[in-house]
């Protein structure tokens, strides 16, 4: 019952980062071309050679594709 409980506060919050972190792409960089994150993943050595808006929402969305695999 404990392991269940974890699991749905889990996804629960996960489901809530993700729409939260939608929302910041939306509202700061609506102009931006959607990134291409299958090709980084979580691999920070290819987003260290980003800077400013570039790292930014590369950043974000590698994240908006990153956190779904921890709930589904």
């Amino acid at each position: 019952p404990e392991l269940r409980k974890m699991a749905e506060m889990m996804v629960k919050d996960q489901a809530n980062e993700i729409k939260l972190m939608k929302s910041w792409r939306l509202a700061w960089y609506p102009q931006a071309a959607d990134f291409k994150s299958h090709s980084v993943g979580m691999r920070m050595e290819k987003l260290e050679a980003l800077s400013g808006e570039e790292f930014d929402v590369a950043f974000l969305d590698s994240m908006i594709m990153h956190h779904p695999g921890a709930i589904y």
